[in-house]
């Protein structure tokens, strides 16, 4: 989990319509070979941005599982700048199962007063299932930067 607090000098319109366009914001940005180009898929409902971040020309299909890694947050003008604030998460359901299953498992432990290693193989399993979804929280916020950097330039032109 990150939590982005960004600000840009120029208006609302001009960012939200930068974070749609994928193409201006990765303009001139090189990728690693084998990891893809990063593609977010922006929605706004209301007040609240959603941008849900995917892989392009990988080798393998990116693996978004339920629901990928995404940021969830909000714009606000304020004066002659804009604010972004929220935050990117991975797969909220299903780390929030996982942790209440470690809990558990590490509770029996103590309780019994017996060592188990279900705790360290689930720990381990979700490292090795989840790092290319981790990766994607610093393309995200990356990303975001960047569009911020670049509205400020489209807003001085």
């Amino acid at each position: 989990m990150l939590f982005v607090k960004m600000e840009s000098e120029c208006t609302e319109a001009v960012l939200l319509e930068t974070l749609k366009n994928n193409e201006k914001v990765n303009e001139g940005v090189r990728f690693a070979e084998g990891d893809g180009k990063p593609f977010m898929h922006f929605k706004k409902k209301n007040k609240t941005i959603r941008m849900r971040c995917e892989m392009m020309d990988r080798p393998t299909k990116d693996n978004g599982f339920l629901m990928g890694t995404y940021f969830a947050g909000r714009t606000k003008q304020v004066g002659d700048k804009t604010r972004l604030y929220g935050v990117i998460l991975t797969e909220p359901y299903f780390h929030l199962i996982w942790l209440l299953m470690v809990l558990y498992f590490v509770y029996y432990c103590v309780v019994h007063a017996a060592f188990s290693p279900i705790p360290v193989c689930l720990i381990v399993f979700v490292y090795f299932m989840f790092r290319g979804e981790y990766k994607k929280q610093r393309r995200i916020k990356a990303y975001l930067a960047r569009a911020c950097k670049r509205a400020q330039g489209i807003q001085r032109k």
